[in-house]
């Protein structure tokens, strides 16, 4: 799909594309075409593939993008990782043409961030394998945790639990909340059959309990409208300041939406109680909870308390908290790991 937000003057781009499986390339067709045009804000299905793609190997997808204004191809910024083991790759330049490698030619191993590809990939399996949607922010993508494509060594708490055996699409973006940048993505979740949501840290910022409530229950509400058949929360981790580099407890400042982030975790812990669609306080007389038929929750994961120092401290344990781009939000390696060990995979099944 092809939908530009922040730009109205962006024009259509034509897109060419092919299957790689390591030793064939296999090029795609639009009804019958090589080349397709895509408007902008729509979607285009290309016609049936057939690949072979041997068991536990990987598969590529090249695509190669034209459009009539340069600056309107997909911006390709600085990768900021090279999975040169992967096959990732992106000969793209700004405002620079490029040759078509769709069907021949090496690519250059580059980052897997600044390409333009298929937003989803359609299988047919008569429906009978469940799949996960992943939605979330910067630490379901995984910042903070290792690289690796074999089992329980994905990037985020959500594919290490997971761990290969359920499909999964991942929604999440870094700096993706609620309420910003979600739209274009929804397009991923058709036919979902689950999804895990964890969402919250960036939307406690600039809006109220309430609002966030709301914003959760609209949320879950969308991927029961979809067809997901469960819809499991998580609750929020900390995100604090240090001193130290978090070596401690103590040399940690919490978060100034601290406050909101306990408030909204215990309501979640008290399976988000709602009367006529409207998040109240726990204990409130003829409210529904998670799990209730009329309830689009189903339950929530406690990934906040695997790397909190206590419940509702606000801070870090330490030895948990990924230090490296020194903001305080996001899991190590360990935290992730961590976080994956409670998320029940089989709910999904």
């Amino acid at each position: 799909n092809f939908t530009v937000e922040t730009n109205l003057n962006a024009v259509p781009i034509t897109v060419r594309a092919a299957v790689d499986n390591g030793t064939t390339k296999s090029p795609i067709y639009f009804r019958g075409q090589g080349d397709v045009t895509i408007e902008v804000g729509a979607y285009v299905v290309s016609d049936p593939v057939f690949v072979t793609v041997a068991a536990d190997q990987l598969f590529w997808q090249r695509v190669f993008v034209t459009a009539s204004d340069s600056l309107h191809i997909p911006y390709v910024g600085t990768p900021s990782t090279t999975i040169a083991s992967w096959g990732e790759g992106c000969d793209a330049v700004n405002s620079t043409p490029q040759t078509d490698k769709t069907l021949t030619g090496t690519v250059t191993a580059t980052g897997g961030l600044s390409w333009y590809g298929a937003c989803a990939i359609i299988i047919d399996d008569e429906g009978q394998t469940p799949y996960v949607s992943l939605n979330g922010d910067s630490v379901l993508v995984g910042v903070g945790d290792a690289v690796g494509s074999g089992l329980a060594t994905g990037v985020g708490f959500g594919r290490r639990a997971l761990n290969n055996e359920i499909p999964y699409a991942m929604s999440a973006v870094a700096g993706a909340s609620m309420t910003h940048g979600r739209d274009r993505r929804r397009i991923l979740l058709g036919g979902e059959t689950g999804a895990l949501c964890t969402y919250g840290i960036n939307d406690v910022s600039g809006n109220t309990v309430a609002q966030v409530k709301a914003q959760y229950i609209a949320e879950w509400t969308f991927h029961k409208a979809i067809g997901a058949r469960v819809v499991y929360q998580t609750t929020m981790m900390p995100r604090t300041s240090s001193t130290d580099n978090w070596a401690t407890v103590a040399n940690q400042t919490v978060d100034s939406n601290s406050a909101k982030r306990i408030e909204l975790n215990d309501w979640i812990r008290a399976a988000a109680p709602m009367v006529a669609g409207v998040g109240v306080v726990p204990g409130t007389s003829g409210a529904i909870v998670a799990g209730d038929p009329a309830h689009p929750l189903d339950g929530y994961f406690e990934v906040a308390d695997t790397v909190e120092s206590a419940r509702n401290s606000g801070k870090w344990t330490p030895g948990l908290v990924y230090t490296t781009d020194t903001q305080g939000v996001h899991p190590n390696a360990a935290g992730h790991a961590a976080a994956a060990a409670v998320i029940d995979i089989h709910l999904f099944r």
